[in-house]
């Protein structure tokens, strides 16, 4: 009887426990996924105003003085592409030679 009440117990503590774990994981993922969405969003708006607003503002403008030069609008995308190309060519170039060695092994076997 006092075995039964003991697992009883443990098997509460446990799973309040892992609710609270449960709870804790959750609102710090919404945390990390308001302040993704949020910088995604400021990013976006920097550069649609930087890219596409700030050509038709006069060059004197204080206004200016906030943003790089507007060739780089263009180069610090396109750098960011060919890296994240390069990246994910990489990945897919070694998951295509580690298939390629497993198939080698099975067929020796």
């Amino acid at each position: 009887m006092v075995c039964d009440e003991i697992i009883l117990y443990w098997f509460v503590f446990k799973f309040d426990y892992i609710l609270i774990l449960h709870i804790i994981q959750a609102s710090s993922d919404k945390a990390v996924g308001a302040t993704l969405l949020l910088t995604s969003v400021a990013l976006f708006l920097y550069y649609t105003i930087w890219a596409l607003i700030m050509p038709f503002v006069d060059d004197g403008h204080p206004l200016h003085e906030y943003f790089p030069d507007r060739s780089y609008a263009i180069r610090i995308p396109v750098v960011l592409l060919l890296f994240g190309l390069t990246v994910v060519f990489t990945f897919l170039a070694l998951v295509m030679i580690k298939s390629n060695g497993a198939k080698k092994n099975v067929k020796k076997a």
